[in-house]
């Protein structure tokens, strides 16, 4: 028998692009993320890791950090800009994902 969910650890299901989306907005206003990252318990090597995921938990984390020094939410403008580049990010993972399957598989 399983344990109950909520004595199951949270699995890391949200992409790292979406932490890297939000380190580069840290970048854009010359901000440090490091206490960010650290607060939302996500390392420098997992950051670089390509494929990484975070759990919901640590994306809330450094979201809602991230929103405090700006002071404000981004904009819908400022959020499709992101949504679409973490498309390609991912389209792109997609075609190296399949190459290196068809290459070793």
């Amino acid at each position: 028998m399983s344990p109950p969910s909520f004595l199951r650890p949270a699995r890391a299901v949200t992409p790292m692009a979406f932490v890297r989306a939000i380190v580069q907005g840290y970048e854009r206003y010359g901000m440090d993320p490091d206490e960010a990252l650290k607060a939302a318990q996500i390392t420098p090597r997992e950051l670089a890791r390509p494929g990484a995921r975070v759990t919901a938990a640590q994306f809330e984390a450094l979201s809602s950090i991230a929103i405090t020094p700006v002071g404000q939410p981004a904009t819908s403008g400022q959020l499709l800009a992101v949504q679409n580049q973490l498309e390609l990010q991912q389209a792109q993972l997609d075609l190296i994902y399949a190459a290196v399957h068809k290459v070793y598989v």
